[in-house]
């Protein structure tokens, strides 16, 4: 018996240079096309969890003004980019990227750079909006003053 050998061809192993430069190409120009919008969508879950975290801290402050039969104020400083509510919630940043703006129902809860939002022992809250925006992505945060409930609308 004799055995016969079959030898590949040189050319049938592996990619041709013209082959990778195509799917490296392919890859570039997927990246390029996605890069923008992953800078997007970074910016737009920066607001998202802001938004998220200072709407829970409103919710916090409410709670503790009802368990306490007390006022508690939420205190909000633009120039730091922090706030915090005494006895309910701890000094909290919100992130460089982020701008933060308010709009108050009584002019004295706002000045300079720090606004409040009071919230009353019966629930209700003194009220107003709050802004969050990074880029062409905006989040609201609006405290109705009847029910101190705190809404987050997110606008992309």
């Amino acid at each position: 018996m004799t055995r016969s050998r079959t030898l590949k061809s040189s050319h049938d192993a592996g990619f041709t240079l013209l082959e990778a430069l195509a799917v490296l190409s392919i890859l570039a120009i997927a990246a390029a096309v996605l890069m923008p919008r992953l800078g997007a969508s970074r910016q737009g879950l920066a607001v998202q969890v802001a938004a998220l975290e200072l709407v829970s801290s409103l919710k916090a402050t409410r709670a503790a003004a009802v368990a306490t039969s007390q006022e508690h104020r939420l205190v909000m400083d633009a120039g730091t980019r922090t706030y915090f509510a005494q006895g309910a919630v701890a000094p909290r940043p919100i992130p460089r990227a982020v701008a933060m703006t308010f709009q108050l129902r009584n002019a004295a809860d706002a000045k300079g750079n720090w606004a409040v939002i009071r919230f009353f022992p019966d629930g209700t809250a003194s009220g107003g909006d709050i802004v969050l925006k990074s880029g062409t992505v905006k989040a609201g945060i609006s405290v109705d003053w009847l029910t101190g409930r705190s809404r987050l609308i997110v606008h992309r």
